[in-house]
Order: structure tokens, then C-alpha cells, then sequence
């Protein structure tokens, strides 16, 4: 780790010490768990599908935290998007063949990622509000396709007064091995089961992800305050990011099989019963196997193994 880095993590171990003199005092002044539980959009232990949701607007989820809301804008689909864009309703339903690219960038909303016969991949939708039918789009350019949200803001507003999220089903044929998938979600849930893809990329913002039976040649995961759990076979490059969150990864194979390049702050990085921590530097270790590169700030990284 560079010195400009150590010196970074030094600061950030400090501060959080001061933020647990001041969690102990804003208890002592009132402050409640369930408070806490709004500010980040999900519960103590896991993401409840069936629950309502409580989430407080403007508060933790700020424009530079989860990149900048488009304005509210006028113009006709085609000049803000390239290629084709159709608007996605309330109890939506469109069947698509031909895509080898898929990119879903939400938030505020459930991802559901299903395995399925077929050819097509079908995305369904439920518990859309009326105001914001117009806001949530698929856009199309050759055999790239991309979910989307036109206006950051006004999908934001109208998702803090439902009970129960808004979700969004994507259907993917068993036999249908895309060449890349992108799924941002922001401070919203995603599901995801049986994905098979050559690249993966997860981004979790101050959500959470539940993706199982994983198939890829190269996996790329970047969570921020979120959570993300994720079990499956990496048969390539491994890339795991973590800020404040945490991340659980379950790998095929045994500990041994795998290759490590680790780099941690003031958290915590598991590597099957070993623990790395305490602003340590970068440490590498090489077994001859496929790699897993894991960065953490100050949260946490746990790695497992099925063998």
C-alpha cells in the first residue's frame, strides 16, 4: 500500500472512532436502530422480498453519492437516448431475442434475475406507480441492451411513498450465455440466480445483492455501503472492491486452487480461516491459480469455499 494510501486509512480508522463516540452519544440523546434502518433502506439481518420497505428521502442517498439526477426533461426518447428506447409501465411484459450485452443500471428497485426456457429474454414489472411509467426504460442499440431511469429524481420521489418495492423481473433462457452483464442497483435489492455469462460486473450502492449458482469467466464486484452475497464458479479473474459494506463470496474448489492479490485498510479481508486486517500492506499470494483481487477500505470481505 502507498503511503499516501496508509496515511489515508489512518485518518479513516480515526474518524471512525469518533463516529462511535458520537453513536454512543446520539443513543444517549435518543437516536433508535429503527431511524438508522430508514437512512439505509434495509433491515438488521437480511433483505425481507416480501416486506414493506421504509426508506427516508434526501438523506443518505444524495446525487454525489449515486452519481448526478437528470433534470426533469422535456425532450422527445430518442434525443437522450441512442438507438431504441421503449418506455417500461406498470405490469410491463416485452420479449426480446438477440441480445449479447445486457446492462442494468436502477435504483430504488427490486431486480429479479430468473432462469428460464425459451429463446427470449422476457422482462416483466411490477407495482410501477403511475407517475414515473414514463421514467424507466429499455434501450436497445444493436445487440446491446440497457435498463435504465430517464430522471433520477422524480423515480426517487415517487419510490419513497411505497409500501412495497417496485420490482423488475428479467427472464433469461438457460441455454442463452450472454457475452457481458452489467447490474447496478444502487440503493436498490437485487436476486439473481443461475447466471451465466463471460463478464459480470455487481455494483451495490447502499443496497444489497443475493446472487447464486454463478457461472463466469470474469467477475468484477464494487460495493460501497451496501452488501452483496454471492456464490458460485469464477473460472477467470476474481475483482472485488469494498468501501464501507460487506461482501461474502463463495468460490468452487478449495482455498489452494486460487491465486490472491489483497489489499486492506482498516477492515477486515477473510481468505477461507485466515483474517488479513489492521492497515496492513498489500500482500500477495501466489498458488498458480486464477486470481482474486480484493480491495477493502474499512469493511469486510469473507471469502469461502465448497471444498
Amino acid at each position: 500500500m502507498k503511503r499516501g494510501w496508509k496515511i489515508f486509512w489512518i485518518v479513516c480508522a480515526c474518524l471512525a472512532g469518533l463516529g462511535i463516540v458520537l453513536c454512543i452519544s446520539g443513543f444517549v440523546m435518543g437516536a433508535t436502530l429503527k431511524g438508522m434502518k430508514q437512512v439505509f433502506w434495509q433491515h438488521a439481518e437480511r433483505w425481507d422480498y416480501d416486506d414493506a420497505v421504509e426508506y427516508d428521502e434526501d438523506e443518505y442517498y444524495e446525487e454525489e453519492h449515486f452519481g448526478e439526477a437528470e433534470e426533469n426533461v422535456d425532450e422527445p426518447w430518442e434525443d437522450i437516448f441512442s438507438g431504441s428506447a421503449q418506455a417500461v409501465t406498470d405490469n410491463f411484459r416485452a420479449s426480446l431475442t438477440g441480445i449479447g450485452e445486457l446492462d442494468v443500471d436502477v435504483s430504488y428497485l427490486l431486480v429479479d434475475i430468473q432462469e428460464s426456457t425459451g429463446d427470449a429474454i422476457v422482462f416483466l414489472t411490477n407495482n410501477i406507480p403511475t407517475e414515473v411509467e414514463d421514467e424507466l426504460m429499455l434501450v436497445q442499440e444493436g445487440d446491446e441492451l440497457k435498463v435504465t431511469i430517464r430522471n433520477e429524481k422524480k423515480w426517487r420521489r415517487a419510490m419513497n411513498s411505497l409500501a412495497k418495492p417496485a420490482a423488475l423481473t428479467i427472464q433469461i433462457p438457460k441455454e442463452h450465455t450472454l457475452r457481458a452483464m452489467s447490474l447496478s442497483i444502487g440503493a436498490g435489492a437485487l436476486k439473481a440466480e443461475h447466471i451465466q455469462v463471460s463478464e459480470l460486473d455487481v455494483a451495490v450502492g447502499a443496497g444489497q445483492a443475493d446472487i447464486k449458482q454463478l457461472m463466469v469467466a470474469d467477475l468484477e464486484v464494487e460495493v460501497g455501503a451496501g452488501e452483496a452475497d454471492i456464490a458460485g464458479t469464477v473460472t477467470g479473474e476474481a475483482k472485488i472492491e469494498c468501501g464501507i459494506g460487506k461482501v461474502n463470496y463463495q468460490a468452487a474448489d478449495s482455498q489452494q486452487d486460487y491465486s490472491y492479490d489483497l489489499e486492506v485498510g482498516a477492515g477486515v479481508i477473510f481468505i477461507g480461516n485466515e483474517e488479513y486486517s489492521g492497515l496492513m500492506n498489500s500482500k500477495k499470494i501466489m498458488n498458480g491459480g486464477p486470481l482474486m483481487e480484493i480491495e477493502c477500505g474499512i469493511g469486510e470481505v469473507s471469502v469461502t469455499f465448497d471444498k
